[in-house]
Order: structure tokens, then C-alpha cells, then sequence
């Protein structure tokens, strides 16, 4: 908030707070902040690769029934709207952006 920004600020100013001591404090929640979620969504990633396997090794014993055996119909893709590539420009961008928050506790020790 802008209130909070202005706020570290003046504690900054005034030598209330350091750069250093800020990072150090914040560092374990940060960390714990940013691995968690990643940690869920892998979690989450591999249960779906799962049963995602799980399917298509049905399928293929579905598949051995002979050759009168007739396959389900193709699913309509539900999902219309086309999405956009990522492109390297998009990765680029993103890698410098993440780049340069994350060097902002660095630059303001230095």
C-alpha cells in the first residue's frame, strides 16, 4: 500500500531499519511463501500425469478387444478460445522481470 511504502521509507531515512536486517528477517517466510505453492502445484501436476497414465494405458487394453471392437468417439476439445504461443520475447521478459525484483534487496545492501 502506499501508506506502508511511504512509511519504509522514512524508517530507511532515518536509519530505523536496514536493507540487510530487512532481507535477513524475510528471507524464511519469502522462501517458505514461494516454495509452498510450487510444492502444491507438483504435487498437484504428477497426481494428474497420473491418472493421465492411468487412462491411456486403459485405452490401449481396450484396444486389444480384436478387430471388431469399435473405439469411443474423439472429445470435442472443450476449451475454444485459441491460446496465445509463448514465445522466447514472452520468456525473455519474464526472466528480466524476475531478474530484476529479485535484485532489488541486493542492490539495496550494496
Amino acid at each position: 500500500s502506499p501508506i506502508g511504502d511511504v512509511t519504509t521509507t522514512m524508517l530507511w531515512i532515518s536509519d530505523r531499519i536496514s536493507a540487510k536486517k530487512t532481507v535477513l528477517w524475510l528471507f524464511f517466510p519469502s522462501l517458505v511463501a514461494g516454495v509452498l505453492p510450487l510444492w502444491f502445484l507438483r504435487c498437484r501436476a504428477r497426481r494428474l500425469d497420473s491418472q493421465t497414465h492411468k487412462e491411456s494405458q486403459r485405452h490401449k487394453a481396450k484396444d486389444k478387444k480384436g478387430p471388431n471392437w469399435e473405439q469411443e468417439p474423439l472429445k470435442e476439445d472443450i476449451d475454444t478460445e485459441e491460446k496465445e504461443p509463448i514465445t522466447r520475447k514472452k520468456i525473455t521478459a519474464l526472466i528480466f522481470g524476475v531478474f530484476c525484483i529479485l535484485m532489488v534487496p541486493g542492490l539495496k545492501m550494496g
